[in-house]
């Protein structure tokens, strides 16, 4: 899981990176307040880019990337903040 976060996050990061969002995770994070909605738009752009033939759509509630029907990557609102998300790691970790 460490090195999706780097691939995510560390390489190759572009702060102004135009991605073609789903509609409702634009929506979802549009809801947000503005600094949530900041990072959120950054999550979602990274995760794209990370997974460019993932399926993303809201799901229980929250942004969700998708790879051969199963979930792996996602992110929630929490009181406290964000939390971002990852399941079946051996599927994500074979696509890197």
């Amino acid at each position: 899981m460490l090195q999706l976060w780097r691939q995510l996050f560390i390489k190759g990061v572009n702060f102004h990176t135009k991605g073609n969002m789903h509609k409702e995770i634009e929506l979802y994070n549009r809801a947000q307040t503005a600094g949530d909605a900041a990072i959120c738009n950054e999550l979602a752009l990274q995760i794209d880019k990370a997974l460019p033939e993932a399926e993303s759509k809201i799901w229980h509630a929250h942004p969700v990337w998708f790879l051969d029907g199963n979930p792996v990557a996602g992110y929630s609102k929490l009181k406290a903040g964000l939390r971002l998300m990852f399941w079946s790691g051996q599927i994500l970790m074979s696509r890197f």
